[in-house]
């Protein structure tokens, strides 16, 4: 019994440095090619792109994010997607230096800013 719940506690705690590296990504927040696109709503023309650390959303684009992990400065996550109501996979390269937000995707890669 008691070696089972050592176990268990050893377990857990290999996996708590990563469950705080990930709620601490740099890359949760709102992000916009320039700042009138900032204060644009979720339902209009060229929303701001919204991230969590288990979210993506941008308009019509709606993704769950899994698998996150820092990978030399940038984060990495899985993504289950609908867009526009066509389901799709992938995976997105976060990179953040300051207020600027590098994505890397399937479709290439874009830069955003931090909106205030």
């Amino acid at each position: 019994m008691l070696r089972t719940s050592f176990a268990c506690l050893v377990a857990s705690l290999a996996l708590w440095p990563l469950t705080v590296a990930a709620a601490d990504a740099p890359f949760a927040g709102t992000w916009a090619t320039d700042v009138q696109q900032c204060g644009n709503d979720q339902g209009a023309e060229n929303p701001p792109l919204v991230l969590t650390m288990t979210t993506y959303d941008q308009g019509e684009a709606h993704c769950t994010l899994s698998e996150v992990k820092e990978d030399g400065g940038a984060w990495k996550a899985d993504a289950k997607c609908s867009v526009e109501g066509d389901e799709q996979e992938g995976t997105f390269t976060f990179v953040v230096d300051g207020d600027k937000l590098t994505i890397r995707d399937d479709s290439g890669e874009r830069s955003l800013s931090r909106c205030p």
